[in-house]
């Protein structure tokens, strides 16, 4: 009897975090009241404007990672902040002066 045998290597990468769905706040720095119509980019990807809620939804992103957010609104002054993203990020901007 002749037995033929097959082996097979497969080398596994270990997988990184999933990218998921974050909801980022925006908020007015002193009444902590939510800003409808804010501008929001994300590592200079637009990622759209806050709803009357003050959110958006952040799509795609890597758990644990490092990202800069910044965020226009008229009558607000701009925000540059960089976060480290988890389940949920509220950011408070002054208004102009």
């Amino acid at each position: 009897m002749n037995y033929d045998f097959a082996y097979v290597t497969i080398d596994v990468a270990e997988a990184g975090p999933q990218p998921i769905d974050y909801t980022l706040t925006v908020v007015d720095h002193y009444s902590g009241q939510p800003i409808e119509g804010a501008h929001v980019w994300l590592d200079e990807s637009d990622k759209g404007y806050t709803d009357a809620s003050g959110q958006v939804i952040l799509e795609n992103v890597t758990p644990g990672q490092a990202y800069t957010v910044r965020i226009t609104k008229t009558g607000y002054q701009d925000s540059d902040q960089d976060i480290l993203s988890n389940d949920e990020i509220t950011i408070p901007m002054p208004e102009s002066e």
